[in-house]
């Protein structure tokens, strides 16, 4: 699959399934797999979180990820992963950037998704939009900021996302 470094597109119902993986272990970290088909642009197609992987506040860890990448189920592929940097109560807005363990267990030639979650005191309606190359969500107490990045062979680069609704 030929990778266009600028933009991911990711359908709706992938956003929601990351973002739920990420509201049912907080404030542990989550950690799934992106799936999409081989075409020109990638388009997340589905999100997988892994069941079984080992979580803290600060990390999560797993076997899944190679498993999944091995796996075909018809024209499907595994592109990347995405996890969750949790934080809870009161802060500011901080910066959602990539830590330098993001960076060293990033797989070459991968997209990764960073899911930033927030539990705060009041709720929202559910809402989801771009900004900024970034994607956001509200679900009840929860603020969601999504970022993606790619792993070539000398950076990990930011890469815009947007939402895909074909």
């Amino acid at each position: 699959m030929k990778h266009h470094r600028r933009d991911l597109f990711v359908r709706p119902y992938s956003i929601i399934t990351m973002s739920f993986a990420a509201i049912e272990v907080f404030p542990k970290e989550c950690m799934g797999g992106l799936i999409s088909l081989p075409t020109r642009l990638p388009v997340i197609v589905a999100a997988v979180p892994y069941q079984i992987a080992k979580r803290t506040t600060e990390e999560v860890e797993t076997d899944s990820s190679s498993l999944l990448s091995s796996l075909r189920i018809g024209r499907h592929l595994k592109i990347g992963d995405f996890h969750s940097h949790p934080f809870s109560g009161r802060m500011e807005s901080e910066p959602l950037a990539p830590s330098k363990t993001d960076f060293e267990d990033a797989i070459e030639g991968e997209w990764d998704l960073i899911v930033r979650i927030v539990r705060v005191r009041s709720s929202l309606h559910r809402r989801m939009r771009e900004h900024g190359g970034s994607l956001s969500m509200s679900e009840g107490r929860f603020r969601i900021l999504m970022r993606g990045y790619y792993r070539d062979k000398k950076d990990y680069k930011e890469v815009a996302i947007r939402i895909c609704n074909e």
